[in-house]
């Protein structure tokens, strides 16, 4: 019974061993040529590292990447130390993160040099779910969720090597499109990082624009500019106001048709017209580069045929 004992004892010890390795603080560690060697050894280290006084490089970039963005925290303000398994001189294995408040914040796994399976973000200050994600040699793949610091799901999609799918896709600025079978569909926000508010609002077709679409600000200017150069080109009068603040559009299968008004920063209309596949078409106004007066044309098939083009 002792001998079987013993026998048992031994064999534990090994798988232990096999499976933990040496513990150490990251101060202990030397590095060369990329590797991780405990102080005073010739083999690079296969063991766990706990990282207290400053963070690992990995788990900053991957906090940087694919967490600031929803928690709207630096790594170093959000972690407070992490733990990571090395395997011959390699981060190999799992990496958990603390938060603020003590409670895990960021868990992740790297194979072969780089993220794979799946990663769980909780919000530092509270440890409330922020993100789980999926990997597969270090690009995004599988079921991909994002809950906002209210517990709202503002995101669950599936993604293929890196990029888009299915599903309800955010983007740290408030963003929020749909996607089905790898296009564009459905109805999508973008927001303006820089003036908080709503950029572009419409919908996507099979990946084009349709139907109704609003930009302002940079976008306003933008689609104005991408209009008057599409085909068939718009043949607009002289001094025609390009300086546009916001711009109300309508869209078919990603071509502008209908009609599309132009508006100031104070919300007033400086022109509207209406496209066709042949152009512009039927009434027309707007209020010339340099003039307060508003001008009123006529055009069919994209020819002026009733007013004068320069006021």
């Amino acid at each position: 019974m002792k001998r079987l004992t013993g026998l048992v004892l031994l064999v534990s010890a090994a798988l232990l061993g096999g499976c933990g390795g040496e513990k150490l603080d990251a101060r202990q560690l030397d590095w060369s040529n990329g590797l991780a060697y405990k102080h005073g050894d010739t083999e690079p280290f296969t063991g766990t590292v706990a990282f207290n006084d400053e963070l690992p490089n990995n788990a900053i970039a991957f906090w940087r990447a694919h967490a600031m963005p929803t928690t709207h925290m630096q790594a170093q303000d959000a972690l407070t130390g992490c733990t990571e398994t090395f395997v011959k001189g390699l981060a190999e294995g799992d990496v958990h993160c603390e938060g603020v408040t003590g409670k895990q914040a960021l868990t992740f796994r790297i194979k072969n040099e780089a993220v794979e399976g799946e990663a769980e973000i909780d919000y530092p200050n509270s440890g409330d779910r922020a993100l789980e994600l999926n990997f597969s040699a270090g690009v995004l793949d599988g079921r991909q969720r994002i809950w906002s610091s209210h517990g709202e799901k503002i995101m669950d999609a599936t993604y293929a090597n890196n990029a888009p799918v299915d599903g309800q896709v955010y983007g740290g600025d408030g963003s929020v499109v749909h996607y089905k079978d790898g296009k564009l569909n459905g109805p999508a926000v973008y927001f303006d990082r820089y003036n908080k508010g709503p950029q572009s609002e419409g919908q996507y077709v099979d990946g084009a624009r349709d139907g109704e679409w609003q930009d302002a600000n940079s976008s306003g200017n933008r689609i104005f500019q991408a209009i008057i150069t599409s085909q068939p080109t718009p043949a607009l009068p002289d001094n025609y106001r390009w300086g546009v603040y916001s711009l109300k559009s309508h869209w078919d299968h990603g071509s502008p048709r209908g009609e599309v008004q132009g508006f100031d920063k104070d919300g007033q209309l400086i022109f509207d017209w209406t496209l066709t596949d042949k152009g512009l078409e039927g009434d027309y106004m707007d209020i010339p580069e340099g003039s307060s007066q508003p001008r009123k044309l006529v055009y069919k098939d994209n020819r002026l045929v009733s007013g004068m083009a320069s006021p």
